[in-house]
């Protein structure tokens, strides 16, 4: 199989999780949690509410959603599988505690998944974890940080989305879809000059 076709893979791979992440953190999120999710309880936050612990439930989602955004946005794919791994993990043990079939299977797939990714991305962290990789340094450009800045905005108009969802579900639902166009588009314009302006050095 070649590189090309294994880094396609790859960020199937990264969208599909992402997509099932950031829809479970949204449905918790959303009034009366009108969102389309995959998996996971949307009622989280009030079941901890009675042991005092609903800013705890709402952390969780907050999370969700940004990793969730990262991972479908592809930008800084590598980042949202790292912080995927706890998440994810801990969700694979509360589900086969529990025996929760067939989702505990789903949530150990998810693990695969995620796992493969960093896998792959191994070499953007190797010094973190002690070995030595002898690659071409990133070089980073001014337009670059441009379109980082609007993946931002992308991920703000999606957390915005959350509160205008109170108010009119169709706009909150067009604000998600403008957010992941407008993020999407600006990793596809980053990676492109990026690799024109290192092909050129």
């Amino acid at each position: 199989m070649s590189r090309k076709l294994i880094q396609i893979a790859v960020n199937i791979f990264a969208v599909i999780l992402g997509l099932i992440i950031f829809s479970a953190g949204m449905s918790k999120l959303y009034f009366l949690h009108q969102f389309p999710k995959i998996i996971g309880p949307v009622n989280i936050e009030e079941q901890l509410a009675e042991f005092g612990l609903s800013l705890l439930a709402q952390c969780i989602a907050y999370s969700q959603v940004i990793i969730g955004f990262i991972l479908i946005t592809l930008m800084f794919r590598t980042l949202g599988a790292i912080l995927l791994t706890p998440m994810i993990f801990m969700i694979c043990v509360v589900t086969i505690s529990f025996e929760m079939y067939p989702t505990n299977y789903l949530v150990a797939i998810m693990l695969v998944l995620n796992l493969l990714i960093l896998m792959y991305d191994w070499k953007k962290f190797a010094p973190i974890l002690g070995y030595e990789y002898k690659g071409h340094p990133i070089k980073h450009h001014g337009n670059i940080r441009i379109y980082e800045l609007t993946w931002l905005l992308g991920l703000g108009l999606s957390l915005f989305s959350i509160h205008i969802s109170y108010y009119d579900w169709l706009i909150a639902y067009s604000l998600v879809f403008l957010g992941v166009a407008i993020s999407l588009w600006s990793h596809y314009k980053r990676n492109k000059l990026s690799t024109t302006k290192n092909k050129a050095h």
